[in-house]
């Protein structure tokens, strides 16, 4: 078999990285055809091909893309092409693993790779999976030995297609493209433009994830982002057990159509403490609608309040459930005919409003669950200050879409249409607290708090019933 790797480096200080794969690649028993893409020449074995350049001279995060000129100019002499950063490290297992996956998929299916890291117990961490990424329920299915999943973060700083898959990916138009950015930045976009542009569903290998698992080398992000391993699987049992069967698909969570997915709920929500101071000291049976891996929750837990919890889905679920949430099942968080009335007395709503179509409409329904007294905590990002005035000033017009929510998939929220749509679902506020973090909290300070409401990073609120 001919392959072809593309890897792309940046200056020098991935070199020793850098090496690693390069030993990797020849130890391969494969025809293997190694070109490395800089900016700056390089002193690597005669063997590896060296091409100096950026696709677009005036911006470095452009590098990523030149692997797409080179495949187009090679499409026809290589078995395999392999595109990866110069920290990612693809290996035999990985390369054996993905062509008897790509035997096993449809035509218009990818099989894909997460990206692990390692801290220095040996604890593993998925990097791949952070904030509004999830799996996609209605995706799992059973494939011979396979059981795959659509997970909706596409970047794992790498690609890897068949010739096949190369030219089908060219004749959509989507492939031999300049440099762009959009639901991904730059970077990104270099390595998941076949799943977005090109027509391809990236499928993951849940039966055999160690196999579709690549080490992301610089282990750089443990404790900023990415999952321990331990929490990881329990998602990953409930994917392995649930081919065929039914789960339905978050109407929460999912990621709006603003570019990078801004505003869109997280999954893994760390814990706002501005957020849950908010809840009532006497709170007794709380309600978490839209409930992530319940890191705020276990919060009130740990208090000893009660914690009922509708799931963004069933495959997050158990992740809540671990931490002490007990888990509505069956339950839709559109509709609660099927949750008895008066039931609670704390319903908390995390960056779920500004993604129902009528906000005020399901206020009212979520009152209803309410007893007499009981408060309702809300969260919602403010998507009504600066960013409509940067958009407004520049000329990006990435936020074209923002009032229109068919089209973005989220609603304006400030600080007037919060209360507002309290005030019309039969609310009273009874706290209300714009929250700016950084540098934007100095500058608020610098106002005497007169423009906090603009430079707010999200506003919180409590309505009492």
């Amino acid at each position: 078999m001919r392959v072809i790797v593309a890897i792309a480096s940046y200056g020098t200080n991935n070199d020793h990285f850098l090496a690693q794969l390069l030993a990797e690649y020849r130890a391969m028993p494969y025809d293997v055809h190694v070109v490395v893409l800089s900016n700056v020449a390089k002193n690597l074995d005669p063997a590896v091909e060296v091409v100096v350049g950026l696709p677009d001279e005036k911006n470095p995060f452009s590098l990523p893309f030149a692997h797409r000129k080179l495949f187009g100019e090679r499409r026809d002499d290589y078995d395999l092409y392999i595109y990866s950063e110069d920290d990612t490290l693809l290996r035999h297992k990985n390369v054996e693993a993905f062509l008897k996956a790509t035997d096993a998929l449809p035509v218009d299916e990818l099989a894909g790779f997460l990206r692990s890291e390692i801290d220095a117990e040996g604890n593993v961490y998925y990097s791949t999976v952070h904030n509004h990424y999830h799996w996609d329920p209605s995706s799992v299915r059973q494939v011979g030995e396979f059981t795959f999943a659509h997970f909706t973060n596409e970047h794992a700083a790498c690609s890897v297609l068949t010739r096949e898959q190369l030219k089908k990916a060219i004749a959509s138009g989507g492939f031999l493209v300049p440099p762009h950015e959009g639901r991904y930045g730059l970077l990104e976009a270099a390595a998941t433009d076949p799943y977005t542009r090109c027509g391809f569903r990236k499928m993951i290998a849940v039966s055999h994830l160690d196999e579709f698992t690549l080490p992301h080398l610089p282990n750089k992000y443990i404790g900023k982002l990415g999952l321990p391993k331990q929490v990881f699987e329990l998602q990953l049992e409930v994917l392995r057990n649930m081919a065929g069967k039914r789960c339905s698909a978050p109407p929460f969570g999912k990621e709006t159509n603003v570019p990078g997915g801004r505003w869109s709920k997280s999954y893994y929500e760390p814990v706002f403490r501005d957020f849950i101071s908010l809840v009532p000291a006497d709170a007794r049976h709380a309600l978490a609608i839209g409930c992530g891996w319940g890191a705020m929750e276990s919060v009130l837990v740990s208090r000893g309040v009660r914690v009922s919890g509708i799931p963004l889905d069933c495959i997050i679920a158990p992740c809540a459930a671990a931490r002490g949430v007990k888990i509505l099942t069956g339950c839709d968080p559109m509709n609660f005919a099927s949750l008895p009335s008066e039931e609670f007395d704390t319903i908390l709503l995390s960056h779920i409003l500004h993604l129902v179509p009528d906000p005020p409409e399901y206020l009212a329904s979520v009152s209803r669950l309410l007893r007499a007294g009981g408060k309702i905590v809300v969260r919602v990002p403010n998507v009504g200050g600066l960013p409509l005035w940067r958009n407004k000033w520049s000329s990006n017009g990435e936020y074209n879409d923002l009032a229109d929510f068919r089209k973005s998939g989220v609603q304006q929220t400030s600080a007037r249409t919060l209360r507002k749509w309290l005030r019309l679902a039969r609310f009273q506020v009874t706290e209300f607290l714009p929250v700016a973090r950084g540098r934007v909290a100095k500058a608020g300070r610098l106002t005497m708090g007169l423009a906090n409401s603009f430079l707010a990073e999200e506003f919180l609120a409590v309505g009492e019933k």
